[in-house]
């Protein structure tokens, strides 16, 4: 057997353990059997062989690793003073300090520059499909911590949960930054949010706070100092609307401590007499909590000190804490010099994400495999140790370092400042994801859910969908009933409730929002389209619809997947991407037909100046079959709605055969300035607000001068819309949606134009201007919404 085969095998038994941490389930709140027993029968006896047979390259004991092994056997010798009770014997005590040594030192020598690209893929792989796994068992399954979001498959507190969520989101952050293909910076940023998402939704106020400090610092080293400053601000805006609402204020800031004041003061007071050498390992450091007590009314016993920095101090005493410190201290100036050389700056941010964590709310430091402490501090103190991974690489790879990630930021917004955004507007919609229903348009929402709950009552009908409002003949046809036929099946995975009917809502908004990215680009450019895009998420309409238990951004999904595959088929000259936008369309036309009309102008547009007609004849079918499926489903719901009985006799009652007046209305409707009035004051206080009103008038001034035309074809096309289907527009304020796109836009051209101006005065100035814009667009948006909604 080779060098070579020896150590990928030792990597792959350790890589599989590290898995282990996010795919093994445990058995007790803060053990895991199956995982322990994998390492210490499996694990640990392959690394001794494979490492004892010199895998690849020479042992090396620096100081760090030097340092590291007297710690390790200072606490393992505390043991043998260990003041009664005991809570382990010698022979346990001498386990784990075998395993914790065997762990760091065989990542400290297995782990390369490839490796570790390769640990980076498979962990943040595994954390993010047990994050979604955890999600929708949480809200839709068991409930183990109400109101705090646990592993699926592990009976562990949230905070650990979190910790190691945290540890893969930040792997995941630093690969976004790092990385320059563009494919893989949208692939690790999702990843990115959906585990920052999953740690916010534990409620781990540690875990928190340490993933912001690490997120931070890993802007500041891959991106630079410029961006930094930005992303702070972003921070600090985002984390303090969140704290706004009732439910979040209160899990962040009210909760109490658990008691660690308490914990801490009775720890310290046990070894005040042996203060030097302290109370030994194995110990016993159980704290009671009476009956009555503040912290835990019912009485709890509290099984480790929540701290490794004071349980260390309780352990070995202040010779055992000042060897924490200094191997602490080793780790992060190494780490530091490490990625000064190589460029790799995730093992010094994965450390000091540990530190962070391990401070208010860590285990011991020499435990068993499953516990934390392994993942947040052993492991980034033996990749540092493993480094600096360019004398171990001949590959030539790319790395950026600090000195010249400051020169890299976009001329807007960066990657990690947008990601925030995004991720904040999201946020903005946790507080509103209930099971209740509310306004406006209530009634509207109900007919939705009736039309969920019959198909997950009855089966799934496409073509013949119900509604309880028709008495025994209950069959009725409007919309081609999609949307809710997927809230239907997903009641069928999760449960039937109007929270899941509101996720499927806010999947179809996350995917409409990409779609229309993706078609401001190609219609703008890449950093209008960002802006943009940021903007479409927090206006008032969108905050509210985008959540509700409604179909409109269904309709709006399949809308904006057919505008930016027909942008982009004009704009290739490519047949097949026209085709693949006859699909969209044709869903889009029969589930609500008002919301492609405005792309309409727009696509002429575009094939007359850039001379496709040629592309449309050749590909007309793509084109008429959309029409085609349309004229059918409008004659299959005229023949399923005229069969209904004639009640004639019950006030108002119509069969639905014949519903131009209630699209289009008459013609006398746009002659009357109030309707106009109320079109108006929704686009003002629904979409864009007063400042983003005067944002959208200098964007819209701004293209004019460039004579850019396609913003406007894309509003002309939105208001001939409004002027089709006025009598929608008027009875429902959500047709406006249609002007959520052109306005956002608007207002991002606004923006870039007024912070063009801050440019000369450099890109920290211009990044901040940026940002305090869209932050008052969208805190006028919040407010007129809560304000409004939600009744």
């Amino acid at each position: 057997m080779t060098a070579d085969t020896r150590s990928r095998l030792a990597f792959g038994l350790l890589l599989a353990f590290i898995v282990g941490w996010y795919c093994m389930p445990s058995t007790t709140a803060q053990a895991s059997a199956p995982h322990n027993l994998f390492f210490y029968f499996l694990v640990m006896p392959g690394l001794w062989i494979f490492c004892a047979l010199r895998p690849g390259r020479p042992f090396e004991f620096g100081p760090l690793g030097l340092a590291s092994g007297i710690f390790i056997t200072y606490l393992a010798a505390s043991a043998l003073w260990a003041q009664t009770p005991v809570e382990r014997p010698l022979e346990t005590v001498g386990l784990h300090a075998l395993a914790t040594a065997t762990f760091a030192f065989c990542v400290s020598q297995l782990f390369d520059r490839s490796r570790l690209e390769y640990f980076r893929r498979v962990i943040v792989i595994a954390a993010t499909s047990i994050t979604l796994v955890s999600i929708f068992a949480w809200l839709f399954g068991r409930i183990y911590h109400p109101g705090r979001l646990h592993s699926a498959i592990h009976f562990e507190h949230p905070n650990l949960f979190a910790q190691a969520l945290g540890f893969a989101a930040l792997l995941a952050l630093g690969s976004a930054l790092r990385t320059r293909v563009e494919t893989s910076r949208i692939v690790w940023t999702a990843a990115s949010v959906l585990l920052g998402l999953g740690i916010f939704l534990t409620r781990g106020r540690t875990v928190i706070l340490a993933a912001i400090v690490a997120g931070l610092a890993s802007i500041a080293l891959y991106r630079g100092r410029r961006a930094l400053a930005a992303a702070v601000a972003v921070v600090i805006i985002v984390f303090g609307i969140s704290l706004t609402t009732g439910p979040t204020l209160v899990g962040f800031v009210v909760r109490g401590d658990a008691g660690r004041v308490h914990i801490w003061q009775t720890l310290l007071d046990q070894i005040s007499d042996n203060l030097v050498f302290g109370a030994g390992i194995n110990a016993d450091d159980n704290i009671v909590f009476p009956p009555g007590s503040g912290d835990f009314p019912k009485g709890f016993t509290v099984p480790h000190a929540h701290s490794a920095f004071i349980g260390t101090l309780f352990y070995g005493g202040m010779i055992g804490l000042a060897l924490l410190l200094l191997v602490s201290i080793m780790g992060l100036r190494r780490g530091n010099k490490n990625a000064r050389t190589d460029g790799e700056w995730d093992p010094l941010i994965l450390l000091l994400f540990g530190l962070f964590c391990l401070i208010p709310d860590g285990h011991r430091l020499i435990c068993e495999p499953h516990l934390s402490s392994w993942l947040l501090f052993w492991l980034p103190l033996g990749l540092i140790a493993a480094g600096p991974f360019a004398r171990y690489d001949s590959e030539g790879v790319e790395h950026t370092a600090l000195n010249n990630s400051t020169h890299r930021f976009h001329t807007s917004l960066g990657s990690a400042m947008v990601i925030l955004l995004i991720l904040g507007a999201l946020l903005l919609r946790a507080p509103h994801m209930g099971e209740s229903i509310d306004s406006p348009h209530t009634w509207r929402q109900c007919d939705t859910a009736q039309y969920i709950h019959a198909f997950y009552a009855d089966g799934i009908d496409l073509l013949h969908p119900s509604v309880c409002w028709m008495g025994n003949y209950r069959t009725l046809i409007l919309e081609f009933p999609l949307p809710e036929a997927v809230s239907a099946v997903a009641y069928h995975l999760f449960g039937p409730s109007h929270i899941t009917a509101r996720w499927v809502t806010l999947i179809f908004f996350i995917g409409s929002t990409l779609f229309l990215f993706l078609f401001v680009r190609t219609i703008t450019d890449r950093e209008t389209a960002r802006l943009a895009t940021v903007i479409s998420m927090i206006v008032p309409l969108a905050l509210f619809y985008s959540r509700a238990v409604h179909i409109d951004y269904g309709a709006l999904f399949f809308a904006h997947a057919m505008a930016w595959l027909w942008a982009e088929a004009i704009k290739r000259d490519s047949g097949a991407w026209l085709w693949m936008g006859s699909i969209p369309v044709a869903l889009a036309l029969i589930i609500k037909a008002p919301y492609v009309l405005p792309f309409v102008p727009l696509l002429i547009w575009m094939t007359l100046s850039r001379r496709r007609w040629k592309l449309v004849f050749r590909h007309a079918p793509a084109l008429i079959l959309p029409a085609l499926v349309l004229i059918a489903w409008q004659w299959h719901a005229m023949t399923v709605n005229g069969a209904a009985p004639d009640w004639f006799f019950i006030p108002t009652y119509r069969r639905f055969t014949n519903n131009a007046h209630w699209y289009f209305g008459v013609w006398s409707m746009r002659l009357n300035p109030a309707h106009w009035l109320v079109l108006g004051q929704r686009f003002v206080f629904e979409i864009t607000g007063l400042v983003g009103l005067a944002l959208a008038v200098v964007g819209l001034w701004a293209t004019a001068f460039k004579r850019r035309w396609s913003l406007f074809w894309w509003i002309a096309g939105a208001g001939f819309g409004i002027l089709v289907f006025f009598n929608l527009n008027i009875m429902h304020n959500y047709y406006q949606l249609a002007l959520v796109g052109p306005a956002s836009v608007a207002i991002a051209l606004g923006i870039l134009r007024i912070t063009g101006l801050a440019k000369a005065r450099g890109p920290a100035i211009h990044h901040m201007v940026v940002l305090a814009l869209v932050l008052i667009v969208g805190i006028e948006s919040i407010r007129w919404s809560e304000e409004h909604y939600y009744e």
